[in-house]
């Protein structure tokens, strides 16, 4: 009988990793490509989560921009208004009281497919006050012009103004500050 016993138990455990074998380690091999499978499903939807916002936010931005496109438009100077864009300077400096000299040669010019740049001089003379004045109203047109290079150079010793005021007896000579100043830069025009 004990041999009995001893043969049942070895066949139920033989039995058992029968099974093990054939139904349960199928099924954990399953499980395992299952979880692989769900491991690269969640990282790829993760991906396209993230693009997904990135196309929202853009659509988002875009909105955003399409409202301002239009004071994009004022940046540019439209081609045919040279005499404009020139009067305007004029008019600065003569707010300012300024002297200036032009140099703009609209035939010298750098073009890219819509915007052609054009390279702008001007040469000023005048107090302190009066050319930082001048640049702050070039600052604020409406228009780019973009100042690459300032020279400024100290012309007191050429201007001196008399005052009527009388120290002692004797007139007084007073220098006034005056400055030449070259701006060097660009403009962009658009046809």
């Amino acid at each position: 009988m004990k041999n009995k016993h001893l043969i049942t138990f070895f066949s139920l455990v033989i039995v058992s990793i029968l099974l093990v074998w054939m139904v349960i380690r199928p099924a954990i091999v399953d499980i395992r490509k299952s979880n692989e499978s769900i491991s690269m499903q969640k990282k790829k939807l993760a991906e396209l989560l993230g693009e997904g916002q990135s196309v929202v936010e853009n659509k988002k931005n875009l909105s955003e921009v399409q409202g301002e496109i239009h004071n994009l438009e004022k940046v540019w100077l439209k081609s045919g208004d040279e005499l404009n864009f020139i009067t305007d300077l004029e008019s600065i400096a003569s707010l300012n009281n300024v002297e200036q000299v032009i140099n703009f040669d609209n035939t010298r010019f750098s073009s890219g497919s819509i915007v052609k740049t054009i390279p702008l001089e001007l040469h000023l003379q005048g107090e302190l006050d009066s050319l930082l004045s001048y640049i702050n109203s070039i600052e604020q047109l409406d228009y780019y012009f973009s100042i690459e290079k300032i020279e400024i150079k100290d012309i007191t010793s050429s201007s001196v103004k008399k005052l009527s005021k009388q120290i002692e007896g004797e007139e007084v000579e007073e220098a006034v500050e005056r400055l030449s100043v070259k701006l060097s830069g660009s403009t962009y025009w658009k046809n």
